[in-house]
């Protein structure tokens, strides 16, 4: 498959997140799969875009467990292991996958799931400030 229709996919899975029919599971395991097939280099551009897809998933699907804090922090685990993903696939994040992750830890605080301070801490984690 090529970069382009893994990127459409990505973007569908985003759009499903938000009608509660696909999940961060489901994210990382688009990830794994794309990671998984060897193909020549693909672009910086390219891995970004598919990370900030995989990552409104998330946040997608946590917006719409709003009321349901046991599944939303379950949802939480995902955002970390989208970073852990783009650690690993050495993929630096960029504004729009920090600001992804920021509005679903804004979900998450208003749930009482996470502190402002572990919103610090993915600020520092995605090392946009020291």
């Amino acid at each position: 498959m090529k970069v382009g229709t893994w990127i459409s996919l990505a973007q569908f899975l985003a759009e499903l997140a938000s009608e509660g029919k696909a999940c961060g599971e489901d994210a990382i395991k688009m990830l794994d799969e794309f990671y998984s097939v060897k193909r020549t280099r693909v672009s910086v551009r390219s891995q970004t875009v598919l990370y900030n897809s995989a990552m409104l998933v998330v946040a997608n699907r946590i917006r719409g467990l709003e009321g349901n804090e046991t599944a939303a922090s379950l949802e939480f685990t995902y955002i970390q292991k989208v970073m852990e993903h783009m650690q690993s696939n050495e993929v630096k994040p960029d504004v729009v996958t920090f600001n992804t992750a920021l509005s679903a830890y804004s979900t998450l605080s208003q749930l009482g799931i996470v502190t402002f301070n572990s919103s610090m801490e993915l600020v520092k984690r995605m090392k946009l400030i020291e």
